[in-house]
């Protein structure tokens, strides 16, 4: 069991990874305390610190060279800025999460010796919490609440569980602090519409995909440089990537189920064909069409052209298939495909999935 005694020293003795989820987590609780900068100042400190906070949350996950650089990069951005104490003390927390994450290529250099330089020096020098001051200046009260969440993640990593899956203000009953709504507020704009998803995923404890983060996480430095407009963009498109990418594996399995149907259980031989053929060959469309267009998403220059093909093909063979059903009702569960009725019913495939794989292609397509 961690105390709070505990807190100062218990990082030393983790590996790298528990010790930058530690920080990082705690780096999560103190960022909405940008908020205390001036309106001009918040936005120049915003971005920086946002994509060192997310790279090194990342990093927790997923621990390998490419992220850890990138880590190192956000430090380099990411810092004091015109000797205003509020951005310099935020700005000091993330960069300490950076050194955490940059452990990775072990420099020695990056170490800042243990994560619970997060916490407050003067909470253990201060035995009787009198001048305890959080960062940023939060109230006594606050800052011994973000004490006792840190506390909850050493105890989720020594217990083994992921602390990203749990809220970040866990105490029963209670809201996060009132910053926190400022900070969401400050994030209700349509530029920072991913942050603001990204950091109430954080604190309900329900992140968003982790490998999306990491591609958020390993945006190019100039497009960071270029603001929170053009970062918008990019994410933007990284997130309707991701969302086809999801959208056409759910399809490709379909293809993997009516291979295993038409073997039949522990069958080796070749897959009996479609008995009709008309739909045989709408099928053998769809997984084509869907080949292409993934083909061309993970190009590093899609071609637009290729896609927009792909998907008209797949929307004339999906109308032909919705009219199948209508044709053929005993071959419909609730749009579902199959050949047979009743236990003999050999699944075929379901036209809602290549439908949401053409809404996803054209999302994707409006972002480049």
């Amino acid at each position: 069991m961690v105390s709070l005694n505990d807190l100062k020293s218990w990082p030393d003795a983790r590996s790298t990874p528990e010790r930058v989820t530690f920080a990082s987590r705690a780096a999560l609780r103190v960022l909405p305390n940008i908020t205390n900068n001036q309106p001009a100042k918040l936005v120049e400190v915003a971005l920086p610190t946002l994509r060192t906070v997310i790279t090194s949350a990342v990093a927790a996950k997923h621990f390998d060279e490419e992220v850890a650089l990138a880590a190192q990069r956000s430090f380099k951005v990411t810092g004091p800025l015109d000797g205003d104490p509020d951005s310099t003390n935020v700005s000091q927390a993330a960069l300490l999460v950076a050194n955490l994450a940059c452990l990775a290529t072990g420099d020695p250099t990056n170490k800042f010796g243990y994560a619970g330089r997060w916490i407050d020096p003067g909470y253990f020098d201060d035995p009787n919490h009198e001048n305890l001051v959080g960062p940023g200046g939060w109230a006594l009260n606050d800052h011994l609440r973000w004490l006792q969440n840190g506390l909850k993640d050493a105890e989720s990593i020594e217990n083994q569980r992921d602390a990203y899956d749990q809220p970040l203000w866990a105490e029963q009953d209670l809201q996060p602090p009132r910053v926190v709504y400022q900070f969401l507020e400050f994030l209700a704009g349509s530029e920072w519409d991913f942050w603001r998803r990204w950091y109430e995923g954080m604190l309900r404890g329900e992140p968003l995909s982790w490998d999306l983060q990491r591609e958020v996480a390993l945006i190019d430095d100039s497009i960071w440089e270029a603001g929170p407009e053009e970062v918008a963009k990019k994410i933007a498109e990284i997130e309707a990537r991701f969302e086809l990418l999801q959208r056409i594996d759910e399809l490709e399995m379909e293809r993997e189920t009516l291979i295993a149907n038409r073997h039949g259980i522990g069958g080796n031989q070749p897959p009996e064909p479609i008995d009709d053929p008309d739909l045989a060959r709408n099928v053998t469309i769809i997984w084509d069409a869907t080949s292409k267009i993934k083909a061309e998403v993970e190009k590093d220059t899609p071609d637009k052209t290729v896609v927009l093909m792909a998907i008209d093909a797949l929307g004339a063979s999906l109308k032909w298939l919705l009219a199948f059903c209508g044709r053929r009702i005993e071959n419909a569960i609730d749009t579902v495909i199959t050949i047979g009725m009743g236990a003999g019913a050999v699944y075929v495939i379901d036209p809602a999935k290549v439908e949401r794989v053409i809404e996803a292609a054209r999302l994707w397509l409006r972002t480049f």
